[in-house]
């Protein structure tokens, strides 16, 4: 094992004062809003209300998270079951009976807790109460074929390599499986979605929103594929006019 760095545990401090320095991106109180004791700050990064150091390895100190997703987008995509101060009224009942039973993460000999540890719930606990109170992520959006999209638009006939153009045709039609729309019958209040009344283009995967600089190299796609109501029409501009 490598010596004790006091400098990478000087960043290590400096970084997670900086993080704490930034504003919410939203007021949100599920989403968005952190800080100790919050349920954000519980389910989610949480540099625990008990921020621990764990062993150094190579030099670099490592904060002790307890993620129950692999991926940090997945909590904050998950619609509640509840309306918000219903959630929050929920969550403050979990963590009595976590208090209360002792269903916390012990501390260890590798691990110096620098707070009170008897907030700090189990993975399992954790996980228990998303599971109970939020639904999965991503059925808040239903697919739409933009109205404009044609087979076979004319700019595929200006390319001469019959292998680039069956790659542009593969591209094209693509955007019949990207674009998407708010279903109308999703509550504003119980996800982290922002709402838009027109149908929007999304980049795909695990990215299910408009995104500000995503949606310019799209416009410009959509251009090439001579999509232009989708792009000024109902969806891309206008939408962007209302979220930015």
């Amino acid at each position: 094992m490598s010596a004790f760095n006091p400098f990478a545990l000087f960043v290590m401090v400096l970084h997670v004062g900086v993080l704490h320095s930034y504003p919410p991106p939203c007021d949100h109180p599920i989403y968005c809003i952190g800080g100790n004791g919050s349920l954000l700050h519980t389910v989610q990064v949480r540099l625990p209300s008990i921020h621990m150091l764990t062993t150094f390895a190579h030099g670099v100190n490592y904060l002790q998270m307890a993620r129950i997703f692999n991926d940090s987008k997945t909590f904050v995509d998950r619609p509640t079951k509840s309306p918000t101060d219903q959630i929050l009224h929920n969550f403050q009942i979990f963590m009595q009976v976590v208090i209360k039973e002792g269903i916390t993460k012990p501390c260890n000999l590798l691990i110096i807790c620098f707070q009170d540890h008897e907030q700090n719930p189990t993975n399992e606990a954790i996980s228990s109460f998303v599971e109970d109170n939020f639904f999965e992520e991503g059925d808040e959006l239903e697919e739409v074929v933009p109205d404009d999209w044609a087979e076979d638009p004319a700019f595929l006939e200006s390319i001469a390599d019959p292998d680039y153009r069956e790659f542009a045709r593969d591209i094209h039609a693509r955007w019949r499986e990207l674009c998407r729309r708010v279903k109308p019958s999703v509550d504003p209040d119980r996800n982290s979605l922002i709402h838009v009344d027109k149908p929007f283009v999304v980049p795909g995967g695990r990215f299910r929103e408009m995104y500000y600089w995503d949606s310019y190299w799209t416009i410009l796609g959509l251009l090439q594929s001579e999509m232009h109501d989708t792009v000024k029409g109902s969806r891309t501009i206008r939408n962007s006019q209302e979220v930015w």
